[in-house]
């Protein structure tokens, strides 16, 4: 018997966020079957940098080649074994650590150790299991599938828009910040679209936009949100952090908006940032928080600035 009240019958069990079961559950089903955010584009600008990153229960690594960007599941043909870790540059071959099988950037079997106890291996037939891979905005995605049933830029819908004409790579990004969050995901997510604490929490650090205004729809499974400035012809934030505004900020002031990408990726953009809020679930009660913030280049002026507001800033507390 169904002993909550009408208006929460929608509302997720206490299980849902701790439970190891519906963990594995969302990993298989959900993960795994959706597009997921690997990297920004600028880790993967040379020949041979690569990006690894798990999709649900898949290892799945992404590497550009003379050919551009491909993304193959992380398994050695062989036995199986993780072929790369993290991220960094594999020159111009993968070689599986194993037994030395070798592979080419575009993921062709290319050098097999003791060939003479293989007679019969076909090397054309034991490439890398191809996955997928898309971008959009300086933002890669993959897929566990080679052929998605949804092509990226479909399942993103509304959200390309509004992004704006924004392009990270042409800004200047900060150092990639990481948090543990000892807590489920759903957590960080739901607290990501709720507007409604932005008046408390938020009091001090995004002053200056008017909560009061405040818009926010779903398209599809995703979500943008919306706020204008509380004056109209100001950028809150430049106020705030003295940081130069982005090219693309459209004159006459600019509030920000702020985007959930279905089902863990957040991205916000405001007058001087864009910035990609990764949620990785790690385990049920555990989840990896990465931010990729980005800014406009700063002239040496600009930078006595910006360090001279971040010291006011501290010092007030």
């Amino acid at each position: 018997m169904n002993t909550q009240p009408d208006g929460a019958r929608w509302l997720l069990p206490t299980h849902a966020y701790t439970s190891r079961e519906w963990f594995d559950t969302e990993q298989a089903s959900l993960f795994e079957r959706c597009w997921a955010f690997a990297a920004m584009a600028s880790d993967l600008r040379d020949i041979g940098d690569y990006v690894t990153v798990d999709v649900g229960r898949v290892p799945l690594v992404v590497v550009r080649s003379e050919h551009g960007l491909s993304a193959f599941h992380n398994l050695c043909r062989h036995r199986g074994a993780r072929l790369l870790d993290g991220q960094g540059n594999a020159g111009r071959t993968i070689s599986c650590f194993y037994h030395r099988w070798r592979y080419s950037l575009d993921g062709r079997l290319t050098g097999v150790p003791q060939p003479d106890q293989f007679p019969d291996l076909c090397s054309d037939e034991l490439g890398l299991m191809p996955a997928s891979v898309a971008e959009v905005r300086g933002m890669v995605f993959v897929h566990a599938d080679p052929e998605p049933p949804v092509a990226l830029h479909d399942w993103l819908g509304d959200v390309v828009a509004a992004l704006g004409d924004t392009d990270p790579g042409a800004l200047h990004r900060l150092p990639v910040e990481r948090h543990d969050l000892r807590a489920n995901w759903k957590l960080f997510v739901e607290n990501h679209i709720d507007g409604y604490h932005l008046w408390h929490l938020h009091a001090r650090s995004i002053r200056g936009l008017d909560h009061r205004r405040q818009q926010f729809r779903s398209p599809g499974r995703h979500w943008i949100f919306d706020e204008p400035p509380t004056s109209e012809g100001t950028y809150p934030d430049a106020a705030i952090t003295g940081v130069p505004l982005l090219p693309t900020t459209p004159p006459g002031g600019f509030g920000s908006v702020v985007m959930l990408a279905f089902p863990n990726l957040g991205i916000a953009v405001g007058a001087t940032f864009f910035s990609v809020i990764h949620a990785i679930p790690l385990e049920p009660t555990l989840t990896r928080i990465e931010l990729h913030t980005h800014i406009a280049p700063m002239s040496a002026d600009d930078s006595v600035r910006y360090a001279a507001r971040q010291a006011t800033t501290r010092t007030k507390g």
